[in-house]
């Protein structure tokens, strides 16, 4: 699987990314099925002779005496000739390997220097607010300087460094890391497509993994609704900027 923040290759088994830890979310590519070969291997045929019967072991022969060989005085030049061709025979396909090396890894450097994504701030995008879903599920606290705090109506939680990324989607890109439903739904021609992450490890609530998704000439002062996917809770659902600010419990209330 590759990373669509860091562009890293991981196992597909793993949840988030080794090196940035981010999760793919939506746009984790679908697993293939592995196929393996059966073992074809087998025993091997046991000597036969000529009659057909199975030949029995042959005695253990007394070993012989060792020979005397006579040493030639060519073989150091011999063995230095044949050292010779083998370097001036290995050399080209050395060089060309070289070569070869260094072609793959130019071309595959601007690769690794492309973003799939585009670090901002929520302000950036959203305006400053209280924001509520339907369901009275989620009431989040957008604040001027970036931070959100947020709340189920019990517990509450806050990240001052929340992560707000707009992901640069392509033609070429868009199908593998998105699905059928989504792009079906949220077009990357006429929307823009975020991943908006906030954590608070202090609080029950733990961690909220967002997916945006805007129109793509909307200004921030115009929003009032945004449409959103939760990659944990496998739903879409809308946030709605609300008049009045969010009323959030104190710590006390929580024991109360």
């Amino acid at each position: 699987m590759k990373c669509p923040h860091c562009g890293v290759h991981y196992l597909d088994t793993e949840r988030q990314c080794p090196v940035c830890g981010r999760r793919p979310g939506v746009f984790a590519p679908k697993k293939k099925p592995r196929f393996s070969l059966p073992d074809t291997s087998g025993e091997p045929f046991p000597r036969v002779s000529r009659t057909g019967e199975p030949a029995a072991p042959r005695p253990d022969a007394p070993p012989s005496a060792p020979r005397r060989t006579k040493q030639s005085g060519c073989a150091p030049g011999c063995l230095i000739v044949a050292v010779v061709l083998f370097v001036l025979t290995l050399l080209p396909t050395l060089l060309g390997f070289g070569l070869y090396r260094d072609v793959m890894e130019s071309s595959a450097q601007p690769e690794q220097e492309e973003l799939f994504y585009e670090p901002l701030a929520p302000t950036d995008v959203l305006p400053a607010g209280t924001w509520q879903s339907e369901d009275g599920a989620l009431l989040l606290t957008l604040h001027a300087d970036g931070a959100v705090a947020w709340t189920d109506g019990v517990s509450t939680a806050e990240d001052a460094y929340p992560v707000f990324d707009r992901l640069l989607l392509t033609d070429g890109l868009a199908p593998e890391y998105c699905s059928e439903a989504e792009l079906s739904r949220f077009p990357i021609d006429t929307y823009t497509h975020y991943h908006f992450y906030f954590y608070d490890p202090e609080s029950e609530l733990g961690e909220y993994d967002l997916y945006l998704y805007l129109p793509t000439d909307a200004a921030p002062e115009d929003i009032a609704s945004v449409d959103c996917y939760d990659w944990e809770r496998d739903q879409f659902f809308t946030l709605t900027l609300t008049d009045q600010p969010a009323v959030l419990p104190a710590p006390d209330s929580q024991s109360a």
